[in-house]
């Protein structure tokens, strides 16, 4: 990036990714948010603001509880952050259930009840996806998580 020169007629129209992450962090740490997931995107464009918001969390007393990355447009590999071994356990369970009850057996409705081990999700990513990424917290019925943006939720 080309330095914005000093004049009074130049001004950053895009945010400084390590103030925002630090005012970001400050927030969430106000509100008692100490625990943190990042859930980003495997392009790289996050990775910066991603980083700068773990190095702001773990200064300031905060903890990362996982980083996880997805493959933007490819909504299996959003899906897949799911847990997988339990899920193979309910599913077998419902298959079996649905067969002594003489019902067809519909997958998509085996659920597992949803372990949240942290206090907020931090989404760097544009808001189709954190759209897409709040539907699925909703089927999985996890109530009451905070999320928090970046400047592509505009």
């Amino acid at each position: 990036r080309a330095p914005v020169m000093t004049s009074r007629y130049a001004f950053r129209i895009f945010p400084d990714e390590k103030r925002l992450a630090a005012t970001l962090v400050g927030t969430a740490l106000q509100r008692n948010l100490k625990r943190i997931a990042i859930v980003r995107p495997a392009d790289g464009k996050a990775d910066r603001i991603a980083e700068y918001f773990r190095q702001a969390l773990t200064q300031n007393g905060g903890t990362v509880a996982h980083d996880l990355v997805f493959t933007p447009g490819n909504f299996d590999s959003m899906s897949a952050l799911g847990r997988q071994l339990e899920f193979r356990k309910a599913y077998k369970k419902a298959k079996e259930d649905a067969e002594l009850q003489r019902q067809p057996f519909n997958p998509r409705m085996v659920l597992l009840k949803p372990i949240v081990e942290f206090d907020a999700v931090f989404i760097p990513s544009d808001f189709r996806t954190v759209r897409h990424l709040a539907k699925l917290f909703k089927f999985q019925q996890v109530d009451k998580l905070t999320l928090i943006g970046d400047h592509q939720w505009r």
